[in-house]
């Protein structure tokens, strides 16, 4: 059983802190585009990328990476005009993806009528119509599987060879790493015969099955231009404790930014938005929390929002909590 899953996984082991890169988020744009051309047909193509707006919410928006002007072409001919909102998103002046949202009423009529061979595909993909697997709300041990693709049948239908090129020049044209949420998967032997994984071979390089531990469902499938590696991150890598530098708390964000709360005058605080002085700096590249010093750092520019899960926002507010407990108990010193 099971030898069509690699009886390995790459690690890849990490020493130092992956940085944000907070610069990318300058320069970045979204323009709307006038979809005013109504659907003229369904294609495989645009059967793929519509699938989840069809089956789970019609609302739902797609993002595509778009690689080139020639990839833009093709999508805005055959997926774009299914969509009544449609958004280009790029940085600098160069479009880099698609938004599109709010799913035509006769694109789900053609989308059911078409008949082609990447239906099996879909199924496949959403075994049942129930989405609120995916949203699980807390957080999962996950184990990877990496699969041998070499080991499964290849499918082959109509129109999938075409549909294969085209996906693989979206994908992977540049290198690249994207993922898929399945709905129904139960991580059996029985998934070398997936419709999926069988057509996901015939042109994705590398791709890695992660199964939740506890339920044994399958939660994402990961596919990569290279073998894909579970990254281990070394302490060294890892969020540092807080620490205290005369009234000022510094919480290390373990993404190359640092976050400095003033505890004079604050009070307990029982949301993270309760801080009333805070600022984000930049941990200096080649530099350690222990040694870093917020009148000397580079703050992050106004305007910029960082998002975090609710797990580490508590874990920080707990920690502010603590210090200032500390702090008011020394008479603020």
């Amino acid at each position: 059983m099971y030898e069509w899953i690699k009886d390995h996984c790459l690690l890849e082991y990490s020493a130092k802190q992956e940085r944000f890169e907070l610069d990318r988020l300058t320069g970045f744009y979204k323009n709307r585009l006038t979809m005013d051309k109504p659907p003229s047909g369904m294609t495989a193509l645009g059967q793929y990328f519509i699938a989840s707006s069809v089956l789970d919410d019609e609302s739902f928006a797609q993002v595509i990476p778009v690689q080139d002007e020639a990839i833009r072409a093709i999508l805005m001919e055959q997926v774009a005009p299914h969509f009544t909102v449609v958004r280009e998103a790029g940085h600098e002046g160069v479009i880099e993806s698609l938004f599109l949202e709010q799913l035509r009423p006769e694109s789900k009529i053609l989308f059911e009528e078409t008949k082609t061979g990447i239906l099996p595909v879909i199924q496949d993909l959403y075994r049942h119509k129930d989405m609120s697997s995916r949203y699980h709300g807390g957080k999962r041990q996950l184990i990877h599987y990496p699969v041998n693709l070499k080991l499964l049948t290849p499918y082959d239908a109509p129109d999938v060879q075409e549909l294969q090129t085209l996906l693989r020049k979206f994908y992977f044209k540049s290198g690249g790493v994207f993922s898929l949420i399945p709905v129904g998967w139960m991580f059996e032997d029985s998934l070398r015969d997936s419709a999926l994984l069988r057509f996901l071979a015939g042109f994705v390089p590398y791709v890695t099955m992660l199964v939740d531990a506890d339920s044994n469902e399958v939660v994402v499938l990961r596919m990569g231009e290279n073998e894909l590696s579970h990254t281990l991150e070394l302490n060294s890598a890892k969020p540092q404790a807080p620490r205290r530098h005369n009234n000022y708390l510094y919480l290390d964000m373990g993404i190359g930014l640092v976050f400095v709360v003033d505890l004079a005058g604050q009070p307990p605080v029982e949301d993270w938005k309760d801080l009333r002085e805070k600022q984000g700096y930049y941990l200096p590249e080649d530099s350690d929390f222990a040694d870093f010093d917020h009148e000397t750092a580079a703050p992050i520019p106004e305007g910029l929002g960082l998002f975090f899960d609710s797990d580490f926002a508590k874990a920080m507010v707990e920690a502010v909590n603590r210090e200032l407990r500390l702090f008011n108990a020394l008479g603020g010193k």
